[in-house]
Parts: C-alpha cells; sequence; structure tokens
C-alpha cells in the first residue's frame, strides 16, 4: 500500500493506493472515503464518512448505481450518457456541449442544474450535485473533486492525473489529454483520444478527391488529410478568400464534426444529427452530402431523410461553402 499527500491551506488531503496502484482511501478534513474495485478493474463500492455506493457496470458503461436503497440507471446513446433515472423519480436528461461536457440537466421539460467548466475541466458553476456525470460526460466525486475514468483519476485541478499511466506511454505518465484538451479526450484513462471533431472527408484518398479540391478553393491556406482530419499546414494571411479561409479555420478548429461524403442515389443512407436544446437552430454532428451522378456535380445539404436541399448549377466550392456555412 503507498499513501501520497497533498498541503492545500489548512487542509491536509490523504490518498492511499493498494498494491496495482489503485485509490483505496482519501481523507480530508471531515471527509473519509474508501474504493473497492471488481475483477473486471472497475470501481464496485465508494463508501463517503460510511455510505456505500455500489455500482453495476455495462461493459465501459456505469449501467447503474443503488445508495440508501435508491437505485439510479443510467442511459446512453451513440455520444454517450444522456439521462438517468431514480426508481419512481422523474427522468433526468443530460444536455452537452459539443465537447461532451454536461451542461446543464433537465427535469420534466425545465433545467434543472447548470454546469460550467475550464478547458481541463476545473467546474466554474454547479447548481446540482446531484448529478455526477460532469466534465467529458464522465464520473465526478464530489468528496475529492477527482473525476473517474475507470483506469485513474483526473484532478482537473491541476490538469493532471494523480497516479501514472497504467501502460506507461509517452514522457509524461501523468498529463492529460496530450496537454490540450480542447482537441483530445482520455475516457479511459490509458490514451490520448482525439475528439471526433472538425471536418473530415470519409473515404478520402488523395488531393484529387473532389471535395478536398473544392475546400482548397475556399481557401488561402494550405490544406492537408491527417490522420482521418482536414487540418492546415500552410497558412497565408495575404490573400483575398478572407472569408472563405476563416471559415475553413473554423471548421478545422470547431468542437463540431462535420463530415462531407459522397450521395449515392442508389444506396443512401443518413448520418445522425443532433439537436442542441439550449440553442434551438445550432446541430451538433452535420452531414453534407455531394451529388457526383450529375453532369455537374452539386453539393447537398442533408436536412432529414431522403430530403436534399440546394440543387442548383453553381460553381462547386462556391456551393460548398454555402452548405458548409449552414454549420
Amino acid at each position: 500500500m503507498s499513501m501520497s499527500g497533498h498541503s492545500g491551506g489548512s487542509t491536509m488531503k490523504l490518498y492511499r493506493y493498494d498494491e496495482f496502484n489503485r485509490l483505496i482511501k482519501y481523507n480530508d478534513d471531515g471527509t473519509e472515503a474508501k474504493y473497492t474495485y471488481g475483477v473486471d478493474n472497475l470501481r464496485a463500492t465508494k463508501t463517503v464518512n460510511g455510505t456505500t455506493t455500489s455500482y453495476v457496470w455495462n461493459g465501459q458503461n456505469l449501467a447503474s448505481e443503488t445508495k440508501n436503497n435508491a437505485t439510479t440507471v443510467y442511459y446512453y446513446d451513440p455520444l454517450g450518457v444522456n439521462g438517468a433515472k431514480t426508481d419512481n423519480d422523474t427522468f433526468v436528461r443530460y444536455i452537452k456541449d459539443p465537447h461532451g461536457n454536461v451542461v446543464a440537466t433537465s427535469k420534466n421539460n425545465a433545467l434543472f442544474g447548470t454546469y460550467d467548466y475550464t478547458a481541463f475541466g476545473n467546474q466554474l458553476e454547479a447548481t446540482d450535485t446531484t448529478n455526477p456525470f460532469r466534465y467529458c460526460g464522465e464520473y465526478y466525486d464530489e468528496e475529492s473533486g477527482l473525476t473517474y475514468l475507470r483506469n485513474r483519476y483526473y484532478n482537473s485541478n491541476t490538469g493532471r492525473f494523480i497516479t501514472e499511466d497504467p501502460a506507461k506511454d509517452e514522457l509524461n505518465w501523468y498529463v492529460y489529454g496530450n496537454n490540450n484538451p480542447v482537441m483530445f479526450i482520455d475516457p479511459l484513462g490509458l490514451n490520448d483520444e482525439k475528439e471526433k471533431s472538425g471536418c473530415t472527408l470519409p473515404g478520402y484518398e488523395n488531393k484529387d478527391d473532389f471535395r478536398f479540391k473544392a475546400l482548397q478553393e475556399l481557401t488561402d491556406d494550405t490544406l492537408d488529410y491527417i490522420d482521418g482530419k482536414l487540418q492546415t499546414v500552410e497558412s497565408n494571411n495575404n490573400g483575398n478568400k478572407s472569408v472563405g479561409t476563416a471559415l475553413v479555420r473554423e471548421l478545422v478548429s470547431s468542437p463540431i464534426p462535420v463530415e462531407i461524403k459522397y450521395y449515392n442515389k442508389q444506396n443512401y443512407e443518413v448520418s445522425p444529427k443532433y439537436n442542441n436544446p439550449l440553442k434551438k437552430d445550432m446541430i451538433i454532428g452535420a452531414t453534407i452530402y455531394i451529388d457526383t451522378k450529375m453532369e455537374h456535380p452539386y453539393f447537398v445539404e442533408n436536412l432529414l431523410p431522403n430530403q436534399i436541399n440546394a440543387i442548383q448549377p453553381v460553381i462547386p466550392y462556391v456551393n460548398m461553402g454555402h452548405e458548409l456555412h449552414h454549420q
């Protein structure tokens, strides 16, 4: 067993670990928390000042927790946890921003709690502490201020994990999100994962790809497609395409994913689009399709299944810019 401590003002925080370097006990002024883990290495229970919460997992997702004989079941969609329901109580919906942070909860179609964070996840506001899912949609421990990321605990105050990387990857084994939490996440406490954001070209093969060439026409920057994401590799601030350049730069750095796909009339597929309740007209996760079957290629925006917008013979890169502007 190992132990570490941190003194902040008049409060001493103590952390104790087992032989697998997992946090098993936390103490500060007036708080004692104990943690146990299952054979799957996931947290099985936590006991805070004598009150125990037990957990049931479905893979890497927390399925439910039980505390004081009340069971809370958690619900998920493709973007992660999206709500909770405790026994016979009303369903609580989680409202997220494009980064995946829970920024509000709603109950009976009314806002119930609101949250705000720094880029590294330090809480600036939390009006409802009964909801444990916060930064990046991950589990936050009120007793310690740490975020539980399955293999390790993350301290948003320091922007670091409290224990070393079990995989011992890279040079710094405590760093979170490659020191770039806007573009990277680490839901398992093991690997820095690039956010699924910005402008992507599924099926991209080379710079002769029609979509790539049309995007390049929009901007004075030099573009490339690296590691599955469109990137600016060279910037020119003296060009005459200021509007298009600003648009493409926004797409490249945006946390909102925009995919540009080929449209095939014989095999039409609709990608899901998620509405943000906080901003009625904001779309999280948009898809733009290109129709290359006609005499002149047209860019089309997917609105609803089998509904197409912007079928008009204009210069391709102008139409591309027009449709991207909607995103």
